[in-house]
């Protein structure tokens, strides 16, 4: 009954960290280029004028279009396969693994497991994503670095959702209680659309580091976090 309530606990948290980012989005650090006066993290944006702000070039316009589409489609992926469990779910027809009354120590572990993992994908993009952490894997490894390091996040955060909706899946046949999916799939569904990308953001962040002047236009070279 405890690990159903911090699950329950879980999906509510999730949900409303993503009406928190969804309201106050336009505020992030994705924004903030858009504005010659905002800071991002402490570095000031250089005033300069619109035209010369929106301008990117095109291998790098094509880069963002290519990793971008990637990282969505995993995504998209995963918010599909989460959906389909919880339906099955629904329908009552899922297999059923064991008896029905399993060893209550493994239902508790993998209650704790997917707790662990919504907070772990929340902390691991919130971290991946600071901004000046960007900014050093600009400086350091040129914008290619950065957006390999967007795409790679969004992809590990996405496994992470999609992760959750299994696990929680594989619990429903073990118990063969379908409310621990619809507990479950509402939790890895918040953690995917929190993590989606956003094309448009993804640009305003190549902006912000181009406008600051951090970024390093060597070749990116070594292994992208």
């Amino acid at each position: 009954m405890e690990e159903r309530g911090a699950l329950l606990l879980l999906s509510v948290a999730l949900l409303a960290l993503f009406a928190r980012r969804m309201l106050e989005f336009p505020h992030s650090i994705f924004d903030k280029a858009e504005n010659p006066d905002a800071e991002c993290e402490g570095v000031r944006l250089k005033r300069e004028p619109m035209e010369s702000r929106t301008q990117i070039s095109q291998s790098t316009q094509n880069e963002l279009v290519r990793r971008h589409r990637l990282a969505a489609t995993v995504t998209r992926a995963f918010l599909v396969l989460t959906v389909a469990l919880i339906a099955v779910a629904f329908t009552g027809r899922a297999p059923r693994v064991g008896s029905g009354n399993p060893d209550s120590m493994l239902v508790g572990f993998l209650r704790i497991s997917i707790v662990v993992l919504g907070i772990g994908a929340v902390t691991l993009r919130r971290t991946r994503f600071a901004a000046m952490r960007l900014q050093d894997i600009a400086a350091l490894r040129g914008i290619s670095g950065m957006l390999a390091t967007l795409q790679n996040t969004t992809v590990q955060v996405a496994a992470l959702g999609g992760l959750i909706s299994i696990l929680g899946f594989f619990l429903m046949m073990l118990t063969v209680d379908p409310s621990n999916m619809v507990f479950i799939g509402i939790a890895a569904l918040a953690v995917l659309i929190y993590c989606y990308p956003r094309r448009a953001a993804w640009q305003r962040v190549v902006h912000g580091i181009q406008q600051s002047g951090d970024a390093n236009d060597t070749p990116a070279k070594g292994r992208v976090a």
